[in-house]
C-alpha cells in the first residue's frame, strides 16, 4: 500500500506497527473493541472507511492495524521465525498500550479479517483465545485445521520457539462466522494451491471455508463443546472486499454476528436472494451455522450516536439505515 495522501487520515505508530484507532466516546458502560485486519494487498483504509461509520453509531472502539512488508511479511501466519516479526505480539502490545491511554477496561476483543486478514484472525484466535470474544472471517484462502498431527500452519502441531501451544480445548470455545461470496468458486491468482492443500481443504474458498467449519465443529463435538463455527454465503459477490460490501452487505452481516444487531437497524435477511442460502449446508445435510455457544445479546449502543468516523470524521452523519460506503479502487485483498 502506498503512503496515505494528504486528504487521508495519517496512521499513528507504536513499536514499529502503524495503525488507525477511533475511540468510542466516554460512557458509563465500557465499549467493545473491534479490530479489523486487511488482506495481502494491504489496504487498511478500505476497512477503516467501511467500518468507521458503524463503529461511531454503535459506538465501539475501532482499531485497524497495518501489517507492512517486509516487517510483517508473514503476518497471515503470525510471523514465523525468519519470515517476519510476530504480528500477533505486536497487536497485543498495541491493544495494551491503547487500553492504558484511553482507560479501556481489559476485555476480550472482537475480530474481523478479510482474505489474508482472515488467515491472521483465526490463527490469532488459535494462539490467544483468551483475548477474543468472537471473530468473523471473510473468505480466507486457506486455514489452520484443528489437527494435532499436521504441522503449523496447516495443523496445530509445532515446535516454533516462543510460540504458544495451540490448544483446541481453548480455541474451540470462541464463536466464529465465515462469510463467503456465492460466486467464490474461482481459484484466482491469490489463492494458494498445492496438491496436499487441495486434497485436504478443497480447491476454492467456499469449499475450504465449509470444510474448515466442519472440522472445527466436529472437533468441538468430540470434546463435548458446542459447535463454534458457522458459514454464511453472501449473494451476488465473489472475493472482492469492496464488492462484498456493495453487493452483499458484508459489513452489516459481520456487525450483526459480532454485536448481535446492526446500529442501522437492517433486517437479518435483507441481503439474501434466490441464488444464495443464508447458511451453507454440510455434506451430511446439516446446516453449517453457529451452535448454542454462539448466542450473544446485542452490545450497547444504537442509531443516533454520531462521533468520529471515516477520514472526514467531524462531518460523518450517524448511520440511520443500510448505506454502502464508497470504496476507492476495485477489488479486495487476496490471500
Amino acid at each position: 500500500m502506498a503512503k496515505p495522501e494528504a486528504s487521508e487520515p495519517a496512521p499513528a505508530q507504536f513499536g514499529g506497527l502503524r495503525y488507525w484507532f477511533r475511540p468510542a466516546p466516554p460512557a458509563r458502560d465500557p465499549a467493545a473493541l473491534l479490530v479489523v485486519v486487511h488482506g495481502v494487498r494491504r489496504r487498511p483504509l478500505e476497512l477503516l472507511e467501511t467500518f468507521a461509520p458503524l463503529a461511531a453509531a454503535q459506538p465501539c472502539h475501532l482499531l485497524v492495524p497495518w501489517f507492512e512488508s517486509p516487517r510483517h511479511a508473514d503476518y497471515q501466519r503470525l510471523g514465523r521465525p525468519g519470515l517476519g516479526q510476530r504480528a500477533d505480539l505486536h497487536l497485543i502490545a498495541l491493544v495494551q498500550m491503547l487500553g492504558q491511554q484511553h482507560a479501556m477496561q481489559h476485555q476480550r476483543m472482537l475480530l474481523f479479517g478479510h482474505s489474508a486478514g482472515a488467515q491472521f484472525v483465526h490463527r490469532f484466535v488459535f494462539a490467544h483465545p483468551e483475548r477474543v470474544r468472537r471473530y468473523a472471517l471473510g473468505a480466507a484462502g486457506w486455514y489452520t485445521l484443528p489437527d494435532e498431527q499436521q504441522e503449523f500452519p496447516l495443523g496445530t502441531r509445532h515446535a516454533l520457539p516462543g510460540f504458544p501451544r495451540l490448544s483446541p480445548e481453548r480455541f474451540l470455545r470462541v464463536p466464529a462466522q465465515v462469510f463467503v461470496g456465492s460466486r467464490e468458486r474461482a481459484s484466482g491468482p491469490t489463492l494458494r494451491r498445492d496438491p496436499l492443500l487441495d486434497r485436504i481443504q478443497g480447491v476454492d474458498r467456499l469449499q475450504r471455508a465449509t470444510r474448515w467449519a466442519q472440522a472445527m465443529n466436529q472437533a468441538a463435538r468430540s470434546r463435548g463443546l458446542a459447535p463454534p463455527v458457522g458459514v454464511r454465503r453472501l449473494p451476488g459477490a465473489a472475493h472482492s472486499f469492496s464488492g462484498l460490501v456493495r453487493r452483499a452487505g458484508l459489513a452489516h452481516q459481520v456487525w450483526r454476528f459480532l454485536f448481535g444487531a446492526c446500529p442501522c437497524g437492517c433486517a437479518s435477511d435483507m441481503w439474501t436472494d434466490d441464488e444464495s442460502s443464508r447458511d451453507v449446508q454440510a455434506a451430511d445435510g446439516r446446516s453449517i451455522a453457529p451452535g448454542p455457544g454462539c448466542a450473544q445479546p446485542a452490545l450497547r449502543g444504537g442509531p443516533g450516536n454520531s462521533g468520529a468516523a471515516l477520514h472526514l470524521l467531524e462531518k460523518q452523519a450517524p448511520v440511520a439505515r443500510c448505506e454502502v460506503v464508497p470504496q476507492r479502487g476495485a477489488g479486495g485483498a487476496g490471500g
